[in-house]
């Protein structure tokens, strides 16, 4: 039965054949129907209506390319040519395609055909490309899984023409949102971030004219001062709003050396009183429940001496926090001494200076000025003036070469010190003090 039907169809092909040349209607069937004379090729009328035609199976190699697959290279005529392409890789894969004369196109309705793109997508030929205007507003969910921009390209908000590009983050929690924009600029130009965070809190971004940024603390604004001269013990409180404070202390300043009512009829000196030391420091993450305590120390109270007496020292300044914990001290200088000489000559040194601890700067006061007692011929004697303080000078230095006495002179400047004494060969008894040293000093800088 196959064989008879193979041969009815060869034959009915002959014979359609043999009318080509006499018809431009050629019906392929099994029952001998005329085919329609609005068709080139009929291949349904006659036939039962449940039988297929298979287009030609190729293995498309390009989009772009005719042969191969097929024999013989592309020609006006092949325009509209079809195959079934079996090449997932080309195209849209697998399914029927045209020859528009210049590629091959995905015919609408096959498998894995795409006949169109928006709301930001591109339909370039049978390919969806991102690129294109939206239509709605539209929202990514990442499900999780990030979104990654590499390589050398850009990322630009707005189009080369335009003026302005806006950027805006929004919390899942709250419709506001919070916008980058970039206005219109005469030239483009690219800032370069840090390749660290803050190393400390509050830090901000500065950039060089290059664009280059780096983290840096900004300039604050001053809150407030506290200035303390007075000797003795207080607990200011720092005013509301600041975040840290500069501390700068000094110590009291030692007394000059001074004379004595038993060592009259000879030459005398006092040498200076040393300045207290000086301390600096900055105290960071302040809040309103940290407390301080200041103890300014008090200047060496001058006083009359003899030989080889010692005056007194100034008192320790101090600036003790807590909430954060820290201890600054600036100690007091040390005082001048005396010396009596009936029959040669004396270099006699001051007090020593104060020490200081604790800050980011500690500096020691300076020494005082030594007492000279010169005996060569006519007498001349001089007193050591004060230690200078980093606020300012000491007690200024005397002399004499007559037979009077000069008490010593007060210190200039807080934490400076006292200068001493000078006499030569008083005839009766005096007591002539040295002069004192100067208060120590606190300011605290508030911001």
């Amino acid at each position: 039965m196959k064989t008879t039907s193979v041969i009815t169809v060869i034959t009915f092909l002959c014979a359609g054949l043999g009318n080509s040349a006499f018809s431009q209607n050629i019906g392929i069937n099994t029952t001998g129907a005329i085919p329609s004379t609005n068709a080139i090729l009929d291949l349904n009328t006659g036939n039962s209506n449940n039988l297929g035609l298979i287009i030609p199976n190729v293995s498309l190699t390009a989009l772009s390319t005719f042969k191969p697959p097929i024999a013989n290279a592309a020609t006006a005529g092949d325009k509209g040519m079809m195959v079934y392409n079996t090449n997932t890789a080309v195209g849209s894969g697998v399914g029927y395609y045209y020859w528009s004369g210049t590629a091959w196109v995905a015919v609408s309705g096959s498998a894995s055909t795409v006949t169109g793109a928006n709301n930001g997508l591109t339909l370039n030929s049978s390919n969806v490309q991102l690129g294109g205007i939206l239509l709605a507003n539209t929202a990514i969910a990442s499900g999780g899984f990030n979104l990654s921009f590499t390589g050398s390209g850009l990322f630009q908000l707005g189009a080369a023409s335009t003026s302005t590009g806006t950027l805006q983050f929004y919390n899942s929690g709250s419709a506001n949102a919070i916008g980058i924009s970039a206005g219109a600029t005469s030239a483009a130009y690219n800032l370069t971030l840090p390749t660290a965070g803050p190393t400390v809190s509050g830090q901000t971004l500065t950039s060089t004219t290059a664009g280059v940024m780096s983290w840096a603390t900004p300039p604050t604004v001053l809150k407030g001062i506290i200035y303390d001269t007075t000797a003795g013990t207080s607990t200011p409180t720092l005013a509301a709003g600041t975040t840290w404070i500069l501390i700068k202390a000094v110590g009291g300043g030692g007394a000059g050396g001074g004379l004595g009512n038993s060592c009259y009829s000879t030459d005398e000196a006092g040498s200076g009183g040393g300045a207290g030391g000086y301390c600096e420091g900055y105290l960071l993450n302040v809040t309103g429940s940290t407390t301080i305590s200041i103890t300014v120390g008090a200047g060496g109270a001058g006083a009359a001496g003899c030989n080889n007496s010692v005056a007194n020292a100034g008192g320790n300044t101090t600036v003790v926090t807590t909430l954060p914990s820290a201890t600054f001290t600036a100690n007091g200088g040390s005082g001048g001494k005396t010396t009596q000489v009936s029959a040669t000559s004396v270099n006699l040194l001051g007090g020593k200076g104060g020490s200081a601890s604790g800050g980011t700067i500690n500096m020691p006061g300076a020494n005082g000025g030594n007492a000279i007692v010169s005996q060569t011929g006519t007498d001349v004697v001089f007193a050591g003036e004060g230690g200078s303080s980093i606020y300012g000078n000491g007690g200024p230095q005397q002399y004499t070469r007559d037979n009077v006495n000069y008490a010593g002179i007060n210190a200039l400047s807080p934490g400076a010190g006292g200068g001493g004494a000078v006499a030569v060969q008083q005839t009766s008894a005096i007591a002539t003090k040295g002069g004192n040293g100067g208060h120590g000093m606190v300011i605290i800088y508030e911001y």
